[in-house]
């Protein structure tokens, strides 16, 4: 990130912004021309290290009970949006087109072929969401994010997004073993995070990691 030219106080040696007219440390006034941009501002390591320090807060701001219940509260808020949008799906194709189609799926019975339908519309409603928001609408309601579990970026890659996806649903067909699984989990994490290497967070701590982002 390129630095605009800052000015160190001539008494206690403290790096200001340009535009500062006291020192932020000591109250001297300041005057002079800036001395360039080869150290790192002052005012940017004390944000900085603000941020960390809210970010430690934001990340001790629920138990992991409360986290666990929100997020089946957001999972079922999903489903019952995808649910909706499924089935004003699934009554336009039946007024208005010759659904369920006979070529192409002719071997297929009706159930298989809406199960394909809303599996393929909950995929695309989750990935999006999730690649460009890191949550579904959801987990916005709940106040959720997800970021990847090491790392310090916010956002999720579209392979770990379909990976999550997919071991969501095939441990759900499995008895719901990722249910059972974040019951007895230290952190209450479901077993499809573990498996495509996400966590979930706050929106506040979400909205800190792209602060601090930004300041690098």
């Amino acid at each position: 990130m390129k630095q605009r030219p800052v000015i160190r106080c001539p008494q206690c040696y403290a790096i200001n912004r340009p535009e500062a007219a006291r020192c932020f440390r000591c109250g001297r006034p300041l005057a002079g021309s800036p001395i360039g941009t080869a150290d790192t501002p002052a005012w940017l390591w004390h944000e900085k290290a603000d941020l960390l320090e809210r970010l430690r807060r934001a990340g001790a701001e629920w138990p992991p009970w409360v986290l666990w219940a929100r997020r089946v509260l957001a999972a079922a808020v999903d489903q019952l949006l995808v649910a909706g949008v499924f089935g004003l799906i699934m009554l336009a194709a039946v007024f208005l087109t010759d659904f369920p189609v006979a070529s192409g799926w002719r071997r297929l019975s009706f159930r298989v072929q809406t199960g394909l339908i809303f599996l393929l519309l909950h995929f695309l409603y989750t990935f999006v969401f999730q690649v460009f928001l890191s949550a579904t609408p959801g987990y916005w309601m709940m106040g959720l994010a997800l970021v990847p579990a090491v790392g310090p970026h916010p956002w999720l890659s579209p392979g770990r997004v379909a990976a999550r996806w997919l071991g969501l649903w095939v441990l759900t067909a499995l008895g719901g073993l990722g249910l059972w699984w974040s019951l007895l989990d230290r952190r209450h994490w479901f077993l499809h995070d573990r498996l495509a290497g996400t966590r979930p967070i706050s929106q506040a701590e979400y909205q800190l990691r792209w602060d601090l982002l930004l300041k690098e």
